[in-house]
């Protein structure tokens, strides 16, 4: 008499045989899987990057005839509702990252870690926080020298304390014009007494004295001032915006903006100068918030 078992095959007759051909199917089905997900992946990220130029430029139109409202004192809203629901971020910045305190005082910056060597740091306008000054020297490895400066040479204290070659502290005002007796100068005069042509960070925060100082240091497009700026605005929407298209003219472009929830009219920007974007790996430019 034949065998039951001549007619079944033989993975039936051992369940590891079936096992071991179900393991098989399904580890050449994933890997096929996955090399197909990582090509259709790749392929998505520049079609997804171009329809995102493609968005936002279909927009701009209507944005920049919105904040380019507020540019004439006439029919400059006085509200900022509609100022901050139109401004956007005009490149993309891949690394943004905080340096210094999540609370007030600390400034949004663009990969910091692509600092040169011997670089330039400003810092006008200490305040009661120093977290900006000591986390970047940190991150940038002590390649960069931080220039401080602030009327107030109680708050600069803890920089000289410090003892350390990356900081200098200087008690001064910013101010439009220089004057030895009143202990102000101004940005140019200071970068003369420095030997300095050029600022790597610049962050501002000197209480509304920018809205009358930043515009003539942003008069050669080809010549900028500094490659990042960090900058708390004060001022009415008419002003902010007339400090953002001055300085969208003057080559920058801005990545991050932050609402100060306890006042909307001290809010913080970051800027990047169009002659950085390869050193700090901006690829992505969105869009422009007010016509040139």
């Amino acid at each position: 008499m034949p065998s039951t078992n001549a007619s079944v095959p033989a993975w039936g007759r051992n369940p590891i045989i079936l096992f071991i051909c179900v393991a098989i199917v399904t580890t050449l089905f994933l890997i096929e899987r996955r090399n197909s997900t990582d090509t259709v992946s790749c392929e998505d990220a520049s079609v997804l990057d171009e329809k995102l130029q493609i968005f936002y430029s279909n927009k701009s139109t209507d944005r920049q005839q919105l904040l380019g409202s507020y540019l004439n004192p006439k029919t400059a809203s006085k509200n900022f509702g509609p100022f901050y629901n139109a401004l956007v971020a005009e490149i993309v910045c891949p690394w943004l990252v905080r340096v210094g305190n999540v609370n007030d005082g600390g400034k949004w910056t663009c990969n910091p870690w692509a600092l040169p060597e011997n670089c330039v740091i400003y810092s006008l306008g200490v305040g009661p926080d120093i977290t900006f000054e000591l986390e970047i020297s940190k991150v940038a490895q002590e390649r960069c020298k931080i220039y401080s400066f602030d009327p107030d040479a109680k708050k600069g204290q803890r920089l000289v304390n410090l003892n350390s070659e990356q900081f200098t502290f200087t008690p001064l005002r910013i101010a439009a014009k220089t004057d030895e007796a009143l202990r102000q100068k101004t940005v140019p005069d200071i970068m003369k007494q420095f030997s300095h042509s050029f600022i790597d960070f610049f962050k501002i925060d000197i209480e509304g004295a920018e809205i009358g100082l930043l515009p003539a240091l942003l008069g050669d497009r080809n010549k900028p001032v500094a490659c990042q700026i960090f900058i708390e605005m004060h001022g009415t929407p008419h002003q902010c915006a007339v400090l953002h298209s001055q300085l969208g003219k003057a080559g920058y472009f801005m990545f991050f903006y932050e609402l100060n929830g306890y006042q909307p009219k001290l809010s913080e920007y970051s800027f990047m100068h169009e002659s950085c974007f390869d050193q700090y790996g901006i690829t992505n430019v969105l869009s422009r918030n007010f016509p040139e």
